[in-house]
């Protein structure tokens, strides 16, 4: 009996997931939202590669402050960090938009979240390229 207790939820779960992403598709700047945080994770990740196999020292500058010089010295492995916070970042944003697909007002809060995390990543490639810089120039 709990066997099929639990295919039931499963098969709910899966109902119910399918038609929030239905709804959040159907939405065209939920599309561009979604498109344009796809790239910039991808360009991040490739930022963030590009900056660990071409650094030559054992020590990497996460953060040069005007006033004090270096203020953040790290191992090169957590320039993955960066990509990798992102990721969760838009996950979590997706996740908390999704659980409301039957609120009133579903559309604003993809505008917020999903919107939200596209303009993160774009941040984010710009903390990228601005450790690019303090390293490499």
């Amino acid at each position: 009996m709990s066997y099929s207790r639990l295919y039931n939820n499963l098969f709910n779960f899966k109902e119910r997931t399918g038609s929030a992403f239905s709804g959040l598709w159907h939405y065209r700047p939920a599309r561009l939202y979604l498109l344009l945080t796809i790239i910039w994770q991808i360009i991040a990740w490739f930022q963030a590669r590009f900056i660990f196999k071409n650094l030559s020292s054992d020590l990497l500058v996460l953060h040069y402050n005007v006033e004090f010089g270096t203020d953040l010295i790290s191992q090169p492995n957590q320039i993955f960090y960066y990509p990798f916070g992102l990721l969760l970042f838009i996950l979590l944003n997706l996740i908390i938009c999704l659980l409301f697909y039957r609120h009133k007002d579903f559309k604003l809060f993809i505008d917020l979240l999903v919107g939200g995390a596209a303009l993160f990543s774009i941040f984010i490639n710009l903390a990228l390229l601005s450790i690019y810089l303090i390293n490499f120039r």
